[in-house]
């Protein structure tokens, strides 16, 4: 969404907030095969998940499919990445968050080690996630307040 954003004239984004997010249509990370099983969400889960987005598999190497596969990530708004130790995701959302930085866009990542994809769910039972919740919260109102007055919610 933001790069559609971006590429096609807005609307204009105040900030990107990624919480284990799924970047790229592939399945070969280390944290994919770390983490295929025994963590709540699973390798096969994800290739289901991707099957049931796409029309098709080709459409997997689409940029707007897959933003990992972006040539350019400047000029998206800033970013908070929320990341689990054990999520097969994990490595998709640490690489988004180097690649956002290298390109000039503020990046805040957060990676909460012992925790599995969903976690923020969890709160009632996982110390990380109350952490998490607030940590998120805090970003959204710091982006929100540094947004110009005019900018759109």
């Amino acid at each position: 969404i933001a790069q559609v954003s971006r590429d096609r004239g807005g609307p204009a984004l105040s900030l990107q907030l990624l919480i284990t997010p799924a970047l790229d249509h592939a399945f070969d990370t280390a944290s994919y095969l770390e983490n295929a099983e025994g963590y709540g969400l699973t390798r096969r889960e994800m290739m289901w998940w991707w099957s049931q987005y796409l029309a098709r598999d080709l459409d997997g190497a689409d940029p707007y499919a897959s933003p990992l596969r972006a040539t350019d990530l400047r000029g998206l708004p800033p970013a908070v990445v929320v990341t689990a130790q054990f999520d097969p995701l994990r490595d998709e959302g640490r690489a988004y968050a180097r690649r956002l930085a290298a390109a000039g866009v503020p990046v805040d990542h957060r990676d909460y080690q012992g925790a599995v994809h969903g976690f923020l769910s969890m709160a009632g039972e996982v110390d990380c996630a109350r952490d998490a919740i607030e940590d998120v919260a805090r970003a959204i109102q710091e982006g929100l307040a540094q947004r110009p007055a005019s900018a759109p919610c």
